[in-house]
């Protein structure tokens, strides 16, 4: 188990500015190409749905989403934000 945890570790540096943390939300809009990590499988998302960070690359991000691990470009998914009503 401790080596995993450390591999884990390792691919939450290895991009100098990351856009995503693994086990974060995000938010896929529709008609988004997903295709499976193995190539065998891939499709448009036809409405909007949420994944989780699983992975991220200098372009893809591997997101956990109905079910199944599939990659997407990471511009065309979007990290969720925190709404606070602070001040209110």
């Amino acid at each position: 188990m401790q080596s995993q945890g450390k591999s884990m570790m390792a691919r939450t540096k290895t991009l100098n500015n990351p856009k995503f943390v693994i086990g974060d939300l995000v938010h896929i809009p529709s008609n988004v190409m997903l295709w499976a990590p193995t190539g065998d499988y891939s499709l448009n998302t036809e409405s909007p749905a949420a994944g989780v960070v699983v992975d991220e690359s200098s372009h893809l991000v591997t997101v956990f989403v109905n079910g199944r691990r599939m990659n997407a470009n990471k511009n065309h998914v979007y990290p969720y934000k925190e709404v606070t009503n602070e001040g209110n």
